[in-house]
């Protein structure tokens, strides 16, 4: 089977002064980079106006004669504009938004987010400008200039007829717009640097430089938490919890609850200050991007829970810095978008990178997942490209078309398989051809499950219990032992047994197989549970009755298993598309 191939990208280019040159950039297009170089310094400009004084006392004249000057390149009519933004898409995409012909890196885009049904897409750039386009046509719908200083946060109410921007500086203000028409709803005075709705959409919750706080659409604002000195870098999606990096240590980041419960612990483990964060949407995990890092840092956010330190990993493959990151809504990968003009996608679990996405014209700065997690959207900000292309997820990650059916029957087992290799390449190789084959692949999901279900079923549960009374002492240790290992699952049936048994045989077993705490089975291994999970992604992608039928067989196992938490996350994202 074809697997995704690494591209290889070219190194990149030293910094200088403090200002980064990204590769294959031209020196003669970077003046300000030019200007500042060691060799000349600011004394540069100095020596040019010097230059330009002589050359003009000595009467010499311009190259171009006594004519003048050449006529002005004339403006890009609107229709050769729009041709521009017709021109073929990269690989995986599926439309480009703006215009290509590049323009000033203030009309880039630094900010993105998703209408819930996927079909809008909010940008905001440096000029202060938030527009709204149609993704699929691919048009502007609104263009929103109401803000006097450079917005910050963006937010889409849950039924998607507001969008929310907010500002600080010169214009502390959160301001709700019509999407379709760009027409001010709600203001609300006090600035924000992130901003989300409540779940009802009746409340905006805001983070400004030194507080959260509710602000109803119809009421009195309300103060939540106070945080300590820091820049706001992510809000949780459920607005539970924010992190601060720390303006006293510029490698820690502290992670406040947003009522007054405990806080969570400090993170640290990356060596530059943070510049951009994201929690993911189920909370487990957090990320950062770094001042000038290639690379992302990770933390899974479970062991801080439970009071230990949080171990940061970290993401390498990126040949210049790292600008902006993003989850998925399953929360099973991370989108990064870098300097080197790609974006790329890891998946979590191995901490590995699934696909690269090239074709924008210069820096990326920023990344946003659609609710669904098949679209991604990344938006250039740079004199070559100030567009937003918009990519199909599941296409670029799951690169393999060829079918599981056209293998023998004892082949497709083996391929399914390979689901659980610790190469998500592999994996995901799987994965497509499982999306191109899709009842093949229901029917041997189903056959597996079938097997599991058997093995922790409740009548086969029950067929244990009762061979605990066998008169064979072999049987009776069989089932003894079987039952240990499904400790969590016969939980509510070992404690009816312990109760409603006449034997005492029955009775002296079960007491000390609950014993064993409740979550401790180890009949679960690691490449099982990577097996599990990967299948759901695939009968997500999928998508069709008969795969919903095999996520909830999925969804009804022990709720602590991720596979499980990850199926239930499937059925819910499959039943609002």
């Amino acid at each position: 089977m074809a697997l995704p191939a690494l591209i290889n990208l070219p190194p990149p280019m030293p910094y200088n002064r403090g200002i980064y040159l990204k590769p294959n950039a031209s020196r003669r297009s970077s003046p300000v980079a030019v200007l500042r170089n060691q060799q000349f310094g600011e004394t540069f400009p100095c020596l040019m106006m010097l230059a330009l004084a002589l050359w003009v006392s000595l009467g010499i004249k311009p190259a171009w004669g006594d004519e003048g000057p050449p006529a002005a390149v004339p403006a890009i009519p609107v229709a050769a504009e729009k041709a521009q933004s017709a021109a073929p898409l990269p690989k995986h995409a599926v439309a480009r938004l703006g215009s290509t012909a590049g323009g000033s890196p203030l009309l880039g885009v630094y900010g993105l987010v998703f209408s819930p049904d996927g079909r809008r897409l909010a940008t905001r750039s440096a000029d202060q400008i938030v527009r709204v386009w149609d993704v699929a046509g691919g048009r502007e719908l609104a263009k929103i200039d109401g803000h006097k200083d450079r917005v910050l946060g963006m937010a889409f109410s849950p039924d998607g007829n507001l969008l929310a921007t907010s500002s600080e500086g010169d214009d502390p203000a959160i301001r709700c717009w019509d999407p379709a028409t760009g027409k001010l709803v709600h203001a609300i005075a006090g600035g924000a640097r992130l901003i989300s709705f409540t779940p009802d959409g009746k409340a905006i919750q805001a983070v400004d430089r030194t507080s959260i706080f509710s602000y109803p659409l119809a009421g009195e604002k309300q103060l939540l938490r106070r945080l300590g000195s820091g820049t706001a870098l992510a809000m949780s999606s459920d607005g539970g919890a924010v992190a601060v990096s720390d303006s006293l240590s510029r490698t820690r980041i502290k992670l406040y609850r947003s009522a007054d419960r405990p806080s969570l612990q400090s993170l640290r483990g990356h060596l530059s200050p943070p510049i951009s964060g994201a929690f993911s949407p189920n909370s487990t995990w957090f990320a950062i991007c770094a001042d000038r890092s290639q690379e992302a840092t990770v933390w899974n956010l479970q062991p801080v829970a439970a009071a230990a330190a949080a171990v940061p990993s970290t993401l390498s493959g990126h040949t210049a810095p790292v600008q902006a990151l993003a989850f998925s809504p399953d929360s099973r990968h991370l989108a990064t978008a870098s300097w080197d003009k790609t974006v790329r996608i890891w998946e979590l679990s191995t901490r590995q990178q699934v696909a690269v996405l090239e074709g924008h014209r210069d820096q990326v700065c920023s990344v946003a997942f659609s609710a669904d997690g098949r679209q991604l959207a990344s938006g250039a900000a740079g004199e070559g490209d100030t567009t937003t292309i918009v990519w199909n997820v599941p296409a670029a990650m799951f690169t393999s078309k060829e079918k599981l059916e056209s293998f023998a029957p004892a082949e497709q087992t083996k391929i399914l398989s390979l689901l659980s290799a610790e190469d998500p390449a592999v994996a995901y190789a799987v994965i497509g051809s499982m999306i191109a084959a899709p009842k093949v692949a229901i029917a041997l999901v189903g056959k597996r499950l079938q097997g599991e279900n058997a093995t922790a079923g409740e009548e086969e549960i029950r067929r244990l219990l009762k061979q605990l009374d066998h008169d064979e002492f072999r049987i009776r240790e069989e089932a003894h032992r079987r039952l240990l290992e499904l400790r969590t699952e016969a939980d509510t049936l070992l404690r009816e047994a312990l109760v409603n048994s006449p034997s005492a045989e029955v009775r002296h077993r079960v007491e000390k197989i609950l014993k064993k705490p409740t979550g401790s089975s180890n009949r679960i291994t690691d490449a099982e549970r990577r097996w599990m999970t990967r299948a759901v992604l695939a009968l997500e992608q999928i998508g069709t009755p008969e795969a919903q039928q095999q996520l909830k067989l999925i969804a009804a196992g022990p709720a602590h298993e991720p596979h499980v938490q990850d199926a239930v996350g499937a059925l819910k994202r499959l039943g609002k598309s």
